[in-house]
Parts: C-alpha cells; structure tokens; sequence
C-alpha cells in the first residue's frame, strides 16, 4: 500500500522518520503539535468527513481514499503521534483534544 500524505503532517513526524524511526522527537510546543496533527488529521480524511462546523462527519458516505495505507508508513504514523502527544499533556488540562482525536480515529 502506499504511504500517508506527508504535506502538513506535523514537524516532528518528518523528524522522526529523517532519524529512521530510532527516536522520538522532542515536542517543545504540544500546543503546535496539536495544531499540526489536526490539520493533518483532516487532510487524511476524505472529503466525505469534512462537515462544516469543522467536525468530522461519522456516517460513512465514500470511500476512505488516502486513509488506506497500511504499515510503517500508514495508520501507525497517526496511532505513534497520538501515543506522543498523550506523553507530554501527562495529565494536564490539555487533555481533551487528545481524547476527541484518539475517538475520532478510533472510529476509522
């Protein structure tokens, strides 16, 4: 299968696979990050999901398009970027935009 789309995916994740995949980037700004996966996040998705409240629609209307990329290079991507963003936030109040991201994905 082919790989995500790199165009707007987050800094460090270009970071991350320039230093093969060995070590986790550092996230000096999770607000950034955040940002970053979110756009990206969006520009995965088809078309379909895009609603305008900026919400991602959750009845399946298409196909699923760029999505559909498996291994190193796919889905893993978004689930390692998930697993650093919940790193940093810790516990912080912050929280909640991961929550809704790791829900929205998981519906996929």
């Amino acid at each position: 299968s082919k790989p995500l789309q790199s165009t707007g995916r987050p800094e460090a994740v270009a970071w991350w696979t320039g230093h093969s995949r060995k070590r986790k980037p550092t996230l000096t700004n999770v607000e950034k990050f955040d940002m970053q996966w979110n756009i990206w996040w969006g520009q995965l998705n088809p078309s379909w999901r895009r609603e305008v409240d900026g919400e991602m629609a959750r009845e399946e209307h298409g196909g699923w398009g760029a999505l559909k990329a498996s291994g190193i290079n796919g889905l893993f991507t978004v689930m390692v970027c998930l697993k650093w963003w919940k790193e940093e936030l810790g516990d912080s109040a912050a929280v909640g935009d991961w929550v809704h991201a790791v829900a929205d994905v998981t519906w996929v």
